[in-house]
């Protein structure tokens, strides 16, 4: 296991806290949402059954800040990101997970997954409307004759399975390239994919394959994390300068 990898389980643990409450237990994540509080999940046993729970947190504050989930292509958009987790949705809008005890921290991995990638379709703007990043590099990608596979899964060195939003293939004069897409770049959604791309490549071919960050750029990115990309030999291409990354893709017109 990379030192990184080792590293970044040892902070999660270290920072991760449980409260018993009257009928369930509250755990405190590492991870922080927009307003920087610390996400929360609940988590709930009945006999064999384990429910991992939000409580309705991440689409609440959502409606609170203006965006509405009620059209049909917002729905949609929420549907696409939780199906792409394997959570679920319940009529009081609480995002879950029915497991077992021996799925439970994969399942806890990507509840945490899911909270910060719904959390992220809030932007800041005049509209306040949702915007799914990966949808727009797809365009981009499609309109450059990119061959890409999107949506896709792979088991880490650590037994976690990990999303990437899409993998380009390896050719005879580039390197498979997995890709990750972030909306709204931060220390923490930055952390989260370098551990899941160095705890994915200690099971793939490191010398031809490559990992690529794309960064929603509509606010200033810090320093910090473009450099924490770099030294962790990853591709960080933010979308005014998203032509950068074709040079690194194969299958481009």
């Amino acid at each position: 296991m990379s030192k990184f990898v080792d590293d970044y389980l040892k902070w999660l643990k270290q920072n991760i806290s449980e409260k018993t409450l009257q009928d369930c237990l509250e755990i405190t994540t590492p991870f922080l949402d927009r307003h920087n509080d610390w996400l929360q999940i609940y988590v709930e046993e009945n006999e064999d059954n384990i429910r991992i729970t939000d409580d309705g947190y991440v689409i609440e504050d959502l409606k609170i800040s203006g965006c509405e989930i009620t059209t049909p292509s917002r729905k949609k958009i929420i549907e696409k990101i939780i199906n792409g987790f394997g959570v679920k949705i319940s009529e009081n809008n609480e995002l879950y997970i029915n497991t077992s005890m021996n799925q439970f921290p994969q399942s806890k991995h990507s509840l945490i997954q899911c909270m910060l990638s719904v959390n992220d379709l809030y932007i800041s703007s005049k509209s306040n409307m949702f915007s799914i990043f990966t949808d727009e590099i797809k365009e981009f990608f499609d309109k450059q004759n990119v061959l890409y596979t999107p949506d896709v899964s792979f088991q880490g060195y650590t037994g976690y399975n990990h999303k990437f939003d899409f993998v380009v293939p390896k050719s005879k004069t580039k390197k498979e390239t997995i890709i990750k897409t972030i909306n709204n770049p931060s220390k923490d959604s930055v952390l989260l994919a370098l551990f899941q791309w160095e705890d994915t490549i200690k099971l793939r071919d490191e010398n031809n394959s490559q990992f690529m960050l794309f960064l929603n750029d509509n606010k200033k990115i810090s320093n910090n994390i473009i450099e924490s990309c770099r030294t962790y030999n990853s591709i960080p291409i933010t979308w005014q300068k998203r032509n950068t990354a074709l040079q690194y893709l194969n299958s481009v017109a």
